[in-house]
């Protein structure tokens, strides 16, 4: 964080260079970038991007922590854990504390602590390493086995249902076979009283990518409702935060750091980075979820109202409908066919 803090001290008129170049966007000034449904102008506002990039939570490989089956670390196996881990934790930050949060502010850092803690290396942590991987065992997924996208979206939601409380104002919704029920998100909403994530698996071409597809879930990413891309490329799992002309910028979780001791005012340097990786979206693995945030029934309705312009190149991502059919679990039993798709395709989501 030494780079970033010289950066910001530079005077107003020398700093948009220097996020440029620490940013890596040298070169392509004159495009927008997108993160997570803000928009910006890379020639005007960089400090502003930047400040976004800061902020957003980022969860990587640790090491050190309390044993689950025997593993006390997730190097090479926990990339789509932590990918999912950083989805939910950056949708937490969005509703229980400021919509437009940003850690320059040093505002209501206490109350960021409070939700980094739910991720905390620990068996006690709602939302840890050790219950995402203990509960995935309940998929048929062993602990040190990759997860797919469809396993970490399942595994999230019961995790949620289960041990988050209403104070966290938040629920989970699972798309299955890229169909969403609207009634069933009503249900998850309890009515909106809470906010919903949802995920919806999907796996864009069987032998090979589907590029206009691929294009479209990019597009996602500059809608509103936004929480990101869990996916990656072909032996790689990342979670996806933006776009940049032809390219999808991520935050990498391929990096081991020894665990936090999430105790008083612990430090959160190593939660976040200025760094965004790129990759073009043509080199996107099929496999991946999209998430989104609805906080209200008119977030849900403007989300459908985007949903159904799409596919004027590609086709549908994803499709709304009004009720379930009777013959049709809910999407909070997850399908073993599902889930053998997501384990039969393990060796995709690799380490580095």
């Amino acid at each position: 964080m030494e780079k970033l803090e010289r950066v910001l001290s530079y005077r107003e008129e020398d700093r948009g260079n220097a996020v440029i170049e620490l940013l890596g966007l040298r070169g392509m000034e004159d495009e927008g970038i997108v993160i997570l449904g803000s928009k910006y102008s890379v020639r005007t506002q960089s400090t502003e991007i930047l400040d976004h990039v800061v902020s957003l939570s980022r969860m990587t490989y640790r090491s050190g922590f309390t044993p689950v089956n025997g593993w006390s670390s997730d190097s090479g196996w926990g990339c789509m854990l932590r990918t999912g881990q950083m989805s939910f934790a950056n949708v937490l930050v969005r509703v229980l504390l400021q919509s437009d949060w940003r850690l320059s502010s040093k505002a209501q850092l206490d109350e960021y602590r409070e939700i980094l803690k739910l991720f905390a290396d620990s068996p006690t942590a709602p939302l840890s390493i050790q219950n995402i991987a203990q509960t995935g065992t309940e998929l048929d997924i062993a602990v040190g086995q990759w997860f797919g996208p469809t396993t970490i979206s399942h595994v999230l939601r019961r995790l949620v249902s289960q041990k988050l409380t209403p104070e966290h104002k938040i629920a989970v919704y699972v798309a299955q076979d890229g169909v969403i029920c609207d009634s069933d998100v009503v249900a998850s909403s309890n009515n909106w009283t809470m906010n919903v994530v949802l995920f919806v698996p999907l796996r864009l071409g069987l032998d090979a990518l589907n590029q206009p597809l691929a294009a479209e879930a990019a597009h996602t990413l500059q809608w509103p409702q936004s929480a990101g891309i869990l996916g990656g490329k072909p032996r790689s799992s990342y979670y996806f935060v933006g776009t940049h002309g032809d390219y999808l910028l991520y935050i990498d979780p391929h990096y081991s750091q020894p665990v936090v001791n999430m105790v008083d005012q612990f430090s959160i340097d190593t939660y976040h980075s200025h760094v965004l990786h790129r990759m073009r979206v043509s080199d996107l693995d099929p496999s991946l979820a999209l998430a989104f945030l609805c906080k209200s029934q008119s977030d849900f309705d403007d989300l459908k109202t985007r949903a159904e312009g799409q596919g004027k190149q590609g086709g549908e991502l994803f499709v709304f409908m009004q009720d379930r059919p009777v013959d049709v679990a809910a999407s909070s039993e997850p399908q073993e066919t599902e889930q053998a798709n997501d384990a039969s395709n393990a060796d995709e989501w690799d380490l580095v």
